[in-house]
């Protein structure tokens, strides 16, 4: 994977955007104060496995899928469940996966 590709860049980058406006975030939906630190723990975490010199798609993907489905879902009405199905979408173009 190419860590200098402009796809790959944003993706980076929203990752980050994301852990941040979790732990920012006064509306979280139905996440409760545990679960929304969780959700920024696992959100670092796919941002720390994007950043290793060689990954494996399908485990960054299942990562990805299981991680931001779950904060989609549970914070639905808030901007970070938007948020992360549209890092989702993101994430699937980027490693040619489909949504």
């Amino acid at each position: 994977m190419d860590h200098n590709s402009r796809q790959f860049i944003e993706v980076r980058s929203e990752v980050t955007s994301l852990a941040k406006q979790i732990s920012l975030a006064n509306d979280v939906g139905n996440l409760s104060s545990r679960e929304k630190l969780v959700a920024e723990q696992e959100v670092t975490a796919l941002g720390d496995a994007l950043d290793r010199e060689f990954i494996r798609p399908k485990e960054i993907w299942l990562r990805s899928k299981l991680t931001l489905q779950w904060i989609g879902k549970e914070a639905a009405a808030a901007v970070i469940g938007t948020a992360a199905l549209a890092l989702l979408a993101l994430i699937a173009h980027l490693l040619g996966f489909a949504i």
